[in-house]
């Protein structure tokens, strides 16, 4: 078998523009040529768009202010919400980022319950994290099971980080993996 002429591994021997690459460094090099002439496309439709799309996220936020109010409403977890970042370091648990933060409910009983009276906004049960380890979160327990400490949650997403970061390359972006 032939190596990869960049980084040594084994590769595949194929012919034309990308012939002698490993299957990574293959998809490295395609996404590197073809990374402006995209970024040229969306330029160009947001140009031929832009009054379009501007009108639409206006009509959306007319539409649902409600919404946004109530996402935004600094009472929602009982005035909690702050105070749960402040103690947690104003970071995510799992992967330490300070961007996109969010509190989860570890007992899952929080806005969205069935009984709106079992909302659970006690400061033990509230954990800060930021919104990809929280979609990864919901996603992981759709799958296995409820976890019930935030110990088990930082113990599980941190093992599901480093199970993807040796995974297959082109599932990293779950989990906003980086190497």
């Amino acid at each position: 078998m032939t190596k990869c002429s960049k980084c040594e591994h084994p590769a595949k021997v194929k012919s034309g523009k990308y012939a002698g690459l490993c299957a990574e460094c293959r998809r490295k090099q395609y996404y590197a040529d073809h990374k402006e002439h995209e970024r040229q496309l969306c330029q160009k439709w947001y140009e031929a768009n832009r009054d379009s799309e501007i009108e639409k996220n206006l009509e959306y936020r007319r539409q649902n202010r409600k919404l946004f109010e109530w996402y935004h409403d600094k009472d929602r977890f009982n005035g909690m919400r702050k105070v749960i970042q402040n103690r947690n370091g104003n970071k995510c648990q799992i992967c330490k980022t300070k961007e996109k933060l969010t509190v989860h409910h570890i007992d899952g009983r929080g806005y969205k319950s069935v009984d709106k009276d079992s909302v659970n906004n006690d400061v033990e049960n509230l954990i800060t994290l930021c919104s990809p380890c929280h979609k990864a979160l919901h996603h992981w327990q759709k799958r296995h099971r409820q976890l019930k400490s935030r110990e088990d949650i930082v113990r599980t997403l941190v093992k599901a980080r480093e199970a993807l970061r040796n995974a297959v390359p082109m599932r990293r972006s779950f989990l906003h993996v980086t190497n």
